[in-house]
């Protein structure tokens, strides 16, 4: 009986460890996101306007020819910055919550990815805890990104639900991929941090879903 408790003790202590840690990351990732939003997006933003006022008003063809490529050169690396943001930590969570900001990233992954992404999610009633959108965002952006790596899916399906005190995210796919791997750990371990469950298993016709579960504080479900 003691040795339960001693485990049972030892299980909690860990799951508090990996929260500080996520929490930790996310701060990190969240600090170099506004560092290269307003220091090196910034000045590429400046160079780039610098470049077209020299455009416009340089006569020879081949220093007009040059600035220009230089410009979509910033351009292009300013498109990439954005994406870095993106991926590092998603803005429009601060602003506009976390199915806005899984919105955002679903439309940018299809694209890059050319995999088809449904996105069916209930908006709750009030925010959710900083800590619990965080984790169901990476939960949804480490599920697609595992099954880019794979390459084995074209359609996936994301349902989001708030039902009495728990939130519900299902994800499935068509692939016929790997079902484990560290990224799914990852969502696992993320759930369990927060005192919920996740059950990942292979489709009858092909495809993995992910079930997830996460227990709401009393403010969240009213």
């Amino acid at each position: 009986m003691a040795h339960a408790d001693q485990l049972e003790t030892r299980v909690a202590e860990l799951s508090g460890l990996l929260t500080q840690v996520l929490a930790l990351q996310e701060a990190e990732r969240r600090a170099v996101t506004h560092r290269l939003q307003e220091d090196i997006g910034q000045s590429l933003t400046a160079f780039a306007l610098k470049l077209r006022v020299l455009e416009r008003n340089c006569d020879p063809e081949l220093c007009v020819e040059l600035v220009r490529e230089l410009r979509q050169l910033t351009a292009s690396t300013l498109h990439d910055l954005d994406q870095l943001q993106r991926q590092l930590y998603p803005l429009a969570l601060d602003s506009q919550g976390m199915v806005a900001a899984v919105e955002v990233y679903i439309q940018e992954y299809s694209r890059l990815a050319q995999i088809q992404v449904e996105l069916d999610a209930e908006v709750p009633h009030y925010r959710l805890s900083r800590e619990r959108e965080l984790a169901l965002f990476r939960m949804v952006q480490d599920a697609l990104e595992h099954l880019h790596q794979q390459a084995c899916a074209s359609e996936v399906r994301i349902r989001l639900r708030f039902i009495k005190n728990f939130t519900y995210l299902v994800i499935e796919d068509n692939g016929a991929g790997e079902v484990s791997g560290w990224r799914t750990t990852l969502i696992a371990s993320r759930a369990e941090a927060l005192g919920g469950r996740c059950a990942i298993s292979a489709l009858p016709d092909g495809g993995s879903r992910f079930e997830i579960a996460l227990p709401m504080s009393e403010k969240e479900s009213q």
